[in-house]
This record gives structure tokens, sequence and C-alpha cells, in this order.
């Protein structure tokens, strides 16, 4: 009993640490919310391919095409709000406090964080349609481990640092987000397009060295010694390093292979240098 009162009391300490401004915001009151989502995610990712197994595919194209482009117009506000707000708040790439105000930039800045963290709910929908396209080829280690790790990641980011040194990392990533939706929204119509979407692969060429970025920026912000948390930039540092590894991986694996032979000897069909078959980029 002991050993659970000092957990529970330990769990009341850190939950008053966090940011008391969207303390009762949506989806923001415990870690139980993004953690329970986790877990149903991961038990869908586990038991819908059974359920799927002798049903037919569903056709998802328009379904697709206005998900993504909507994803895409999402990611276009959060790339003007963090960057306006960063501009208007004066920030700086090299170091960047925390500001727990509530004067209108860090306002902004926080708004837009919660908008950035309740949008990674809404890309867990990639994997449900995965799923109900009987695409289970494409939900690999890499899908599920982004989808699954990044919801909590940052309800922690916006409880605890909301702006700051933390504004550089999800403003890169929703621009990167804008290129990669964008491609998804126009794939999503069908293969009388495929001709054009030949730059598939530096999509994953693109999230690589966003990572690798982000990395040098936590980095930097340590060597300097700037009074932003380490504990975070050190969290964000090992966070963007797993994923160069998986991302590293899954380009060597998906672009760099030998080509495989067909039964009359010859490489199967290519065009613009894009295989037939396609795999999704986080």
């Amino acid at each position: 009993m002991n050993v659970l009162t000092e957990l529970k009391r330990h769990y009341d300490y850190a939950l008053d640490l966090t940011d008391k401004r969207s303390r009762t915001w949506p989806m923001m009151s415990t870690p139980m919310i993004p953690l329970g989502t986790m877990a149903v995610y991961l038990v869908v990712v586990k038991y819908g391919p059974v359920f799927m197994k002798d049903r037919p595919a569903f056709n998802l194209r328009w379904v697709l095409f206005f998900y993504n482009f909507g994803l895409v117009i999402l990611s276009a506000y959060m790339v003007h709000e963090f960057l306006m707000t960063a501009v208007e708040a004066g920030y700086s790439l090299q170091c960047e406090v925390l500001d727990f105000s509530y004067n209108p930039s860090a306002l902004r800045i926080l708004n837009v964080t919660w908008v950035y963290y309740v949008s990674k709910y809404i890309e867990v929908a990639d994997t449900v349609f995965f799923i109900l396209r009987k695409k289970t080829g494409q939900i690999t280690v890499l899908h599920v481990w982004h989808h699954a790790s990044i919801i909590f990641f940052w309800w922690f980011g916006t409880a605890y640092t909301p702006g700051g040194q933390a504004f550089f990392n999800p403003l890169l990533n929703c621009g990167v987000h804008v290129v990669m939706y964008t491609y998804y929204g126009l794939a999503a119509l069908g293969p009388s397009l495929q001709p054009y979407l030949w730059w598939k692969k530096y999509l994953t060429k693109l999230q690589i060295i966003q990572f690798v970025i982000i990395a040098i920026h936590c980095i930097y912000s340590l060597i300097i010694e700037c009074p932003y948390p380490k504990i975070f930039a050190i969290m964000a540092l090992s966070y963007a390093i797993i994923l160069i590894l998986l991302f590293a991986n899954f380009y060597r694996k998906t672009y760099n292979r030998q080509r495989p032979m067909n039964s009359q000897g010859k490489e199967p069909a290519y065009r613009n240098g894009v295989a037939s078959h396609k795999q999704h980029t986080e």
C-alpha cells in the first residue's frame, strides 16, 4: 500500500507541474487519455486485419482524397500559426525559454501546440484506412511506432513545453506534412496520376532530413547551455534519433534493395523510378 501511495503522490505532483492554462482543455486533464488511446490503437492494429480477413476491402478513394487534403489545410494552418507567433514573439532558433504567461503571443503558441497535439489523434485514421482497404503490408514497425508514440509525446509537449525551444519541431513537421499529405491526396485518385508522382521516395528523404535538423537543433540547445529545460531537449533528441534510424531502415529496405526478377527474368514495371507497389511514408 505504501508503494501505491507513493506512486500516487508522484503522479499528482507531476500533474501539478503541467501548464495550468491548458489543464482543463479537451484531452489534457490526464496522461491516461493518450495512453488509453495508444492501447486501443495497438488493439486495432492487432485485431483489425483479423476482422477484415474474410470481408471485402473498402473503396475509400474519395474519403482518402478529402481526408488527406483536409490534413494539408490543417497542416498549412499550423505552419502559419507557429511561424507568425514565433515572429510576433521574437523567437530565436538558437535559444528560447518557455513562457507560461497569459500574454497574447504565449497563449497563441499554446493554442496551436494543442491543435498540433489533437491532430495526432486525427492522423491515427491513416492506420484505420490501411486496415479497411486491406493494405496491412503498409502497417510497418515505423508506422505503428510513430502513430502510437506521437500522441503521448505531444500530450507531454503541450502539458509541459508549449512553446519556447519546442516551437521549432512541430513547425518543421507541419511543413513536411503539407507536402506529404498533398502526395497522398493525389495518389488516392488512382493509377492515372502515378506517372506524375515519381517523387514519392523523396518524401522519405525529406522526413529523414527533417529529423536530422530537429536533432541538430536539440544538440545545439544543449551545447550552448540554453535555459530551456535540458530534460525536454534530451527527450526530443532521443525521439528524433529513433525516427531517423527507423526511417533510414525503411528507406534502405524500400528503395535500395535489389529489384526482384519476374518469371521471365526481367525487372517488374517501374514508372519514373517508382515501383508499382506502394508503401506508406509516415
